[in-house]
């Protein structure tokens, strides 16, 4: 299987089908936002690095890894105060469930790169981040993806 990384959309649509169609999130979007998001769960993906992925590569062909963050974030204004992080841990929960469950995101990847054979494995990290002055509970998944057969090596 070969994977065109000249046009990225289809993974990152794929990307963002997985988050959507849980029906945590109050918005879903492909990049890290500029402003802050509001009241509600938010979840915004990305490509954080890009590399060869040589365990998976052939003589003629590298295959690439493409490191994801994901993140999910919810204004800490709740109440009760424990509903933002039961709430956002859930969400995690299922993200992070939805990717080990669609192992090749519908076919367009070699795989989820759970367990870190060919680079970090899938990962939640919680913390605080303010944004427009309004403080927000994250969570960041980070994790990698192999995309197979990508650059053609000639020589």
């Amino acid at each position: 299987m070969t994977t065109d990384l000249t046009d990225f959309k289809p993974i990152v649509n794929e990307m963002l089908s997985e988050i959507a169609a849980l029906g945590y999130f109050d918005s879903v979007n492909d990049h890290e936002t500029d402003n802050a998001p509001g009241q509600g769960l938010h979840a915004m993906c990305w490509i954080m690095a890009m590399a060869p992925a040589a365990a998976a590569s052939g003589l003629n062909v590298t295959s690439a890894y493409l490191e994801w963050n994901i993140r999910l974030m919810s204004t800490t204004q709740a109440h009760p105060r424990g509903i933002v992080d039961i709430g956002l841990s859930n969400a995690c929960a299922a993200v992070m469930r939805a990717y080990n469950a669609n192992f090749r995101l519908g076919g367009i990847l070699m795989n989820v790169d759970i367990f870190g054979k060919y680079g970090k494995g899938m990962r939640a990290v919680a913390g605080y981040m303010k944004q427009d002055e309004i403080a927000y509970r994250i969570y960041d998944i980070t994790f990698g993806v192999v995309c197979d057969d990508v650059w053609p090596q000639e020589g």
